[in-house]
């Protein structure tokens, strides 16, 4: 009984997967530093192997894609996956994203990865303690699948989401004009950092973001930079969360400051679709109300086994 006992352990472990995502896909670097986004702080998460983005009635879209991703891991388990403290790699993620208006469009090119991420301590010792219990059940004479199936249930209800993650994001952005001539417009680099309590469906996100505005240079021939620092407090349900962010923004040479207040909403649709919409004041003085409507695509492979 303890050889088929174990063999029953490891089949079951092989077909059981736990996926260490969230209720987000976060929009692409590229969309965020045109400020056509509903967010402006994007929370760090794990990223999609691929994901699309789409805003406005296709005025706007990104695609974006995770090398690690695009492979499954069958070998990755989750204990060796929480504790990574530096997931460059497993977090690195390209994007292409576009923007146009009647008379032009903006093109970009953008990146994300952390390079900083923990876990809090009690979704590790819940983790062991649940496998441990499963282990015990599965090498009884008698398996009792109610109970097995009870704390099956248990280790899915855990919300594995990192307590404390550090995120950098970049991107550079060309304009195309009605010439098709694409010029040089933007480029920045921020940092998005995030506090999410354990068993909390709170989070907070502070963002520090410089943004360098090559097109008003190239225009009036001064130097034109932007420096932005924010917050994001966020509710979080499984399939619904809504967010207050407000980003202060100081133009360096001109001294002159903006500020953008949002409400925004992800709601989830299904497991790879996420529909998303915001509401409230853009940067701009003048027509800065802001509202826009986006559905998220992921196709996913991040899972790891138990």
């Amino acid at each position: 009984m303890l050889v088929i006992g174990f063999t029953t352990i490891t089949a079951w472990t092989q077909s059981f997967n736990l996926k260490p995502q969230e209720l987000s896909i976060p929009t692409s670097p590229g969309l965020v530093l045109m400020d056509k986004s509903p967010a402006s702080i994007e929370k760090p998460t794990n990223p999609k192997a691929l994901s699309i983005s789409v805003l406005n009635l296709f005025l706007g879209g990104a695609v974006e894609f995770t090398p690690y991703w695009l492979k499954n891991k069958p070998k990755l388990t989750f204990e060796d996956y929480q504790r990574k403290k530096i997931p460059f790699l497993q977090t690195l993620a390209f994007s292409v994203a576009t923007f146009r208006t009647d008379t032009s469009s903006t093109l970009g090119g953008g990146f994300r990865t952390q390079f900083f991420r923990c876990y809090a301590k009690e979704v590790t010792d819940s983790i062991l303690l649940i496998k441990a219990k499963l282990v015990e059940l599965l090498v009884e004479d008698e398996l009792n699948t109610d109970e097995i199936s009870k704390w099956k249930n248990k280790l899915l209800d855990l919300k594995l989401k990192p307590t404390f993650n550090v995120e950098l994001a970049g991107a550079y952005l060309g304009y195309a004009g009605p010439n098709k001539k694409i010029t040089p417009q933007r480029s920045g680099f921020w940092l998005n950092v995030r506090w999410s309590p354990f068993k909390v469906p709170f989070s907070a996100v502070g963002l520090f973001r410089y943004t360098n505005d090559i097109a008003k240079r190239l225009e009036n021939g001064l130097e034109t930079s932007y420096l932005d620092y924010g917050l994001n407090i966020s509710y979080d349900e499984e399939e619904f969360n809504l967010a207050l962010e407000y980003v202060y923004r100081t133009d360096l040479e001109a001294k002159v400051h903006y500020d953008r207040l949002a409400l925004v909403a992800n709601y989830q649709l299904s497991d790879m679709i996420i529909v998303v919409a915001s509401l409230g004041k853009d940067f701009a003085e003048v027509n800065n109300v802001l509202t826009l409507i986006g559905v998220k695509f992921g196709l996913s492979k991040e899972k790891a086994n138990l």
